[in-house]
């Protein structure tokens, strides 16, 4: 792999975009919701038009974004052919408020709609796609900040390729949950596989499936409830035969919690609306935020650029409670993005804004509990 030391851009300061989002809205308990979120925006993405589905995660203070795919040849709609990249962009900071971009690492090779999963020792990538093939590959990428270099790991691959999968770590214990192992959008995934990153030599195994229909585009994400972490499945889509023995795509607002030490699942309460391909994190103790993601309410209406978007909903869940509320809205809906911690905020970094749109623009939040 080819490794150079060179910085693209420095650029200073955060740009607010004004867009505070505080509510102290009524929940289905009755009780008020304290969580709000404020938006500002980081520098954009080098690549103008953005990406979709590029691996994210944070690496010894640094902020990854890699792989991806866009249409820079025109809108699908208009017959642009989908592009995809081996492309690591690197933003660091400095304590004087100086952003620097670094875009001279790259991937072993194109990849979109995989997963990442952060560690302390680097971000894990796993599977992902491009136009040729889906991939079971899984590599840990470290930023070095001294040489200004990307170290890659090769770790055991998947039992099967897979995309558009979802994934999270409690401890050494790495899940990825559903997905399509082929390019094709008639097939979805119902399986769990697991990986010990303190027993690598292993490899992956499979364990007890959530207890509903096999899916794709859903978001996991790894929180407490009363002092013991789980992982909580949240929404995603499925495929149903019609009639005609054709599929159709059904959105769902199915949510589970697992259990890792019992293998064991447990129905929770429904997310108010679907929410899938949908960026999200965990807040506090007993807080997760699902920060926009696809409702289904536009599929099928071949509405090319004048798709009205995604839907902005915060939605946040309290694991003690079993409890969902809205709390805000995003200033721009993006899909198809990982939310990550960075700098002690949480980040949307670019993603997809309608079908075959995407945006360079990198929210930074700033949430209070």
């Amino acid at each position: 792999m080819k490794r150079r030391k060179f910085l693209k851009s420095s650029i200073t300061g955060i740009i607010c975009i004004g867009a505070l989002h505080t509510f102290a809205t009524e929940d289905s308990t009755g009780q008020d919701s304290e969580v709000s979120v404020s938006w500002d925006v980081l520098p954009p993405l080098p690549n103008d038009l953005g990406l979709g589905g590029p691996f994210v995660g944070v690496s010894n203070g640094a902020l990854l974004i890699a792989g991806g795919a866009n249409f820079p040849e025109g809108f699908p709609w208009e017959g642009g052919a989908k592009h995809w990249y081996d492309q690591v962009y690197i933003l660091e900071s400095d304590s004087d408020g100086t952003y620097r971009w670094n875009t001279d690492s790259q991937l072993p090779g194109s990849l979109a709609y995989g997963v990442t999963v952060q560690t302390e020792s680097g971000v894990i990538l796993i599977g992902g796609q491009n136009a040729n093939s889906v991939y079971k590959e899984v590599y840990r990428v470290e930023w070095l900040p001294g040489p200004q270099e990307l170290r890659i790991e090769t770790l055991p691959s998947l039992p099967r390729p897979v995309c558009f999968s979802t994934a999270a770590r409690i401890a050494n214990d790495v899940f990825v949950f559903g997905g399509q192992d082929s390019g094709n959008p008639d097939q979805v995934l119902h399986s769990v596989y697991h990986l010990n990153l303190s027993d690598l030599q292993s490899g992956w195994s499979q364990v007890e499936r959530w207890p509903g229909p096999p899916l794709r585009k859903a978001l996991v994400i790894a929180q407490q409830e009363e002092n013991r972490e789980y992982l909580y499945l949240i929404s995603g889509q499925t495929l149903e035969d019609n009639s005609s023995g054709e599929k159709n795509v059904r959105f769902l607002t199915d949510c589970y919690r697992y259990d890792p030490r019992r293998e064991s699942w447990k129905s929770i309460a429904d997310i108010p609306h679907p929410m899938c391909a949908a960026p999200g994190l965990a807040i506090g103790d007993s807080k997760i935020l699902v920060l926009g993601g696809s409702a289904g309410r536009h599929v099928g209406k071949n509405l090319k650029r004048h798709h009205p978007g995604f839907s902005k909903d915060i939605l946040a869940y309290d694991t003690v409670l079993d409890k969902w509320s809205k709390i805000g809205e995003m200033p721009t809906a993006v899909v198809t993005t990982t939310a990550v911690h960075w700098q002690h905020k949480p980040v949307v970094p670019t993603g997809e804004i309608k079908p075959g749109i995407r945006t360079p623009n990198i929210l930074q939040g700033t949430v209070a509990v």
